[in-house]
């Protein structure tokens, strides 16, 4: 079935004149003509009764005419919407960052290279769980994330950027026995119950020689575990560590490791030239 057929259909029923019909699509009277016997001969039927006097709709065409005109109407009204969403796209950037990392070390400096590049850009903020910051990027619900790479297979089908290198850090509570402590040995290490973040914590810590694990399943969680002293996290300083009073200690040498933010598009999104820019001119201020 060729819609467009229908669509010029359509618009005869509406002007009930083939000459109007046509100045209105653009085509001429010769062509409009050809396509309605087309479709006339693909339905093997006649749709239009033509006289001197003028046209009128068959049966067929009249059923034709009720049956469509809906269906062309709602695929109008989609399209303009699509068209809609296409122009919102490169006016607006959704973006997505997970929760925990801080605001203004992680967010605020991406926000401020896209303003410098597009000052009419809108960008909508939004937070989330590290595992959910994903799947809002690849239900296409943002445009872009800022998060913590764990596994750079988890984003092979999406372009990203590097933001930032953080070492990552033994973090206690005023509750627990390392706060006064200057520094932790392997041995105080294994002696350790590690508090870790299920869904976001690197893959280097399963290594880690400790005592005993706890898992949480989100961050809001995870601090609150903290709190209580019990156990100790490894994170890295650009986390927001919310309310409470907490202690950020250095990891033993042999334990050291880095965390890395990053920023995650998509590569046929409608600004992802803009976001190249971007990627290279955050990357230029970090080299210097």
């Amino acid at each position: 079935m060729d819609f467009r057929k229908i669509e010029y259909f359509l618009k005869v029923a509406e002007t009930m004149n083939i000459s109007r019909a046509a100045e209105q699509l653009h085509i001429s009277h010769q062509g409009l003509s050809k396509q309605l016997r087309l479709l006339e001969h693909e339905l093997g039927t006649a749709l239009l009764e033509r006289s001197i006097s003028g046209i009128q709709l068959t049966e067929a065409g009249k059923k034709l005419n009720e049956w469509f005109r809906p269906i062309s109407n709602e695929a109008n009204y989609r399209y303009q919407k699509l068209q809609e969403f296409i122009e919102m796209k490169k006016t607006t950037l959704k973006m997505g960052y997970f929760n925990a990392l801080s605001y203004r070390k992680c967010v605020q400096p991406v926000i401020q290279a896209l303003k410098e590049q597009d000052q009419k850009l809108k960008v909508d903020v939004l937070a989330a769980d590290i595992g959910q910051v994903r799947k809002l990027l690849y239900d296409d619900v943002i445009d872009l994330a800022i998060t913590v790479m764990m596994d750079q297979e988890d984003w092979k089908d999406v372009s990203w950027f590097g933001l930032n290198d953080f070492p990552l850090q033994i973090i206690v509570s005023e509750h627990h026995p390392w706060y006064q402590k200057e520094g932790i040995t392997e041995r105080e290490l294994a002696e350790g119950t590690l508090l870790y973040y299920e869904d976001g914590s690197p893959s280097f810590i399963s290594s880690l020689h400790v005592k005993g694990r706890v898992p949480a399943y989100n961050f809001d969680s995870y601090i609150g575990r903290l709190e209580e002293g019990t156990e100790f996290g490894v994170i890295a300083d650009i986390y927001s560590r919310r309310e409470g009073n907490f202690r950020l200690l250095d990891l033993p040498e042999s334990c050291q490791r880095m965390a890395s933010t990053i920023a995650a598009y998509r590569m046929e999104h409608p600004l992802h030239t803009l976001l190249d820019k971007i990627s290279d001119q955050l990357q230029d201020r970090g080299d210097r």
